[in-house]
């Protein structure tokens, strides 16, 4: 069975499909920005994803996503470490994770007490990522990301993180341009897991994320998704963030769900992710990153239920 080591803790994952609870404490997230930036609104809520079945809160006080701008470190300390603390206070056994990629928040955030660093550049975005996680014996969760080596992306111009130079080695970004794309998601993996392995990140604390929606097109996030095994065989957990995403959306829209004039309400939204994690699950998904906890752990319950009953 697997599990995810997480500081002093650890999280069993294998006999049923574990859930992360989406806490955006910025003002211009895609889905639900400005709604929990207020510090008591975004405590409260929390909770309530929690108390719904969340076995890890995932906060993020930065929004990446397009037309979104990079904010100071100290802006996003400031964000998210008092919602950590009243969390905690709280719920003194919560795992928290915190959606970052840059070092100096994640030592602030692990010192009040997360223990997950979700790093959306695979640890490339900070040279000094690494380091700190494994300092506190936290866990990390890797995710592909494609537009740090697809430099014509909109967010490579603006995210120091994602520009080329700064992020990625320049010859490995040249090299991930010229294959195809899970042979891409295959080696960016690889060298984001030596990274980790190197600077002394416990193998029992990584989890792999396949980067859903970062500079993709519709039909790369599908590919993505239907060779999710490739990913599964690297022998790590791996987390699947498709809630509310543009792609969800868009296949939707194309097969007829409502008018393109109209657009995709969040509850249409979240039944489009509820049918990508039933299919996340059977293709081997051991955790999925999501806005409402509630009804995507009714969708989860039945896939758990098909892919692990005994007939």
């Amino acid at each position: 069975m697997k599990t995810l080591k997480i500081r002093n803790k650890s999280l069993s994952l294998g006999n049923k499909t574990g859930l992360m609870g989406i806490l955006n404490v910025t003002p211009d997230s895609f889905s639900d920005g400005g709604r929990y930036f207020a510090l008591d609104r975004a405590v409260e809520h929390g909770l309530a994803l929690l108390a719904a079945g969340a076995d890890i809160l995932d906060i993020g006080g930065e929004s990446t996503r397009p037309g979104s701008v990079p904010i100071p470190a100290e802006e996003e300390i400031a964000r998210i470490v008092p919602v950590i603390e009243n969390i905690l206070r709280r719920e003194p056994e919560a795992l928290i994770s915190v959606d970052t990629w840059k070092a100096e928040v994640a030592e602030a955030v692990l010192e009040a007490g997360a223990g997950i660093i979700n790093d959306i550049t695979g640890l490339f975005g900070s040279d000094e990522m690494a380091a700190v996680i494994a300092k506190y014996d936290a866990a990390v969760i890797l995710m592909f990301n494609a537009t740090m080596y697809r430099t014509q992306d909109s967010k490579s111009a603006v995210f120091p993180a994602f520009q080329e130079g700064r992020g990625l080695p320049v010859s490995l970004s040249q090299e991930l341009n010229s294959i195809d794309l899970m042979s891409a998601c295959h080696k960016f993996l690889l060298a984001s897991l030596e990274r980790a392995l190197s600077a002394g990140i416990s193998a029992r604390s990584i989890m792999l994320d396949p980067g859903l929606g970062f500079g993709l097109s519709t039909e790369e996030n599908l590919c993505l998704l239907q060779n999710l095994e490739q990913i599964v065989a690297l022998d790590y957990p791996v987390l699947v963030a498709a809630s509310r995403k543009r792609f969800v959306r868009r296949v939707l829209t194309d097969g007829g769900c409502t008018e393109p004039s109209e657009g995709i309400n969040q509850d249409l939204a979240d039944i489009g992710t509820g049918a990508v994690s039933v299919y996340a699950v059977q293709k081997g998904a051991d955790m999925l990153r999501v806005h409402d906890v509630g009804r995507q752990r009714a969708y989860v319950a039945i896939a758990d239920a098909l892919k692990y009953s005994k007939s």
